[in-house]
């Protein structure tokens, strides 16, 4: 009898010792993700690579701010996701999902007429503050309209779509007029095999959901012996896939503008600079490991320029950093500098000033 007792007191300090061990290395594994999401390295070698002449410890802080960036899905989509509401220090979002300024001295806009602003994270300025924003340089540039800034970073353009859809059923808002500035994101979406990652993301996340005592071993032999097993890049190399991807892109921005002839809606669509191969000074820019084929990229989009050419909606303004030496992009992703956004919104100002709507035969 006093066998069993001790085997059953045994077993149990054996569970307890367990589960603290379990809890103790739950922390380890929260304290590894927090150091990889917010320490030292990425934050390093983000600034190690900006332009020399940007405040560097300003950057600091507004890159820890855009890693508090919350997302939510555009509700009654499939695979749309909006910006969450919230204060999150360089950036306010409000409850319609809009990044709103707070800045001084910009111009008051005109309350009859309405601006929506669509795209990724150039348009919603990732890493700047709201003085240094492309929208507050857009203000000055369009004080004639008050500028609402629904861009999600990552978002591509038929996501844009899905959210003006999303928009105009909820809001029920009129618009002047809607510039969509994009491009660079959906073929970064194509590149970059997105639901193969999502996958892997969400394996890695089913993975921290075992018990500690089962990810920590699983982690360690990982690190021995690491997998070859890497989602490869889906970047079209030859001739015809990148005319599939060409057609793509160019299919989303036809759904935009048919659906703004709908609406009764100007509509713009402007293609950005990015550091892809451009004449631009990028010899601060180190690409990703993730993205080794800049190249590929810069054929597509040169091919995207040849086939909108013709379209008086879209406005392509890829190139109007190649004849400056000053270095307008903060890294391999094309987001902006002050000075980047500022000449980027004067160009699209006298881009909006000039625009006239194309036929409908065209």
């Amino acid at each position: 009898m006093k066998t069993i007792k001790r085997i059953i007191a045994l077993l149990i300090i054996l569970i307890f010792l367990g589960l603290v061990l379990d809890g103790f290395g739950d922390v380890l594994l929260y304290s590894r993700y927090l150091y990889h999401q917010y320490f030292p390295g990425p934050v390093k070698m983000f600034l190690a690579r900006l332009p020399k002449q940007v405040d560097h410890q300003k950057y600091a802080t507004q890159y820890h701010d855009t890693q508090k960036l919350k997302y939510q899905p555009i509700p009654y989509t499939d695979g749309g996701f909006r910006l969450q509401a919230g204060d999150y220090g360089t950036y306010h979002i409000d409850a319609k999902g809009r990044r709103v300024l707070h800045v001084d001295g910009l111009p008051v806009a005109n309350p009859h007429k309405r601006l929506l602003l669509l795209g990724a994270s150039q348009s919603f300025s990732y890493y700047n503050s709201d003085a240094d924003s492309l929208v507050a340089k857009l203000a000055v540039k369009l004080p004639d309209y008050q500028i609402d800034n629904y861009s999600v970073p990552a978002q591509p353009t038929d996501m844009n779509l899905l959210l003006w859809k999303y928009l105009n059923k909820t809001q029920k808002q009129h618009y002047d007029l809607v510039l969509v500035i994009n491009g660079p994101s959906d073929l970064y979406h194509i590149c970059s095999n997105r639901v193969l990652r999502e996958i892997q993301n969400n394996r890695t996340l089913d993975q921290y959901r075992q018990p500690a005592l089962i990810t920590i071993p699983t982690l360690l032999i990982h690190k021995l012996h690491p997998s070859s097993k890497t989602i490869p890049e889906v970047c079209p190399a030859n001739q015809n896939e990148q005319q599939m991807a060409v057609n793509s892109i160019y299919g989303h921005f036809h759904e935009v503008l048919a659906y703004g002839q709908t609406q009764k809606v100007p509509t713009l669509i402007i293609i950005p600079p990015t550091p892809w191969g451009t004449q631009a000074n990028i010899d601060n820019v180190h690409f990703a490991e993730d993205f080794s084929q800049p190249a590929i990229y810069w054929q597509v989009i040169n091919q995207l320029e040849q086939k909108t050419a013709d379209n008086k909606n879209i406005i392509d303004l890829s190139h109007i950093y190649d004849s400056s030496k000053e270095q307008f992009f903060l890294d391999w992703a094309g987001h902006l500098t002050a000075r980047g956004n500022a000449l980027l919104a004067e160009k699209i100002a006298l881009s909006v000033k000039q625009w006239r709507s194309p036929s409908h035969d065209e």
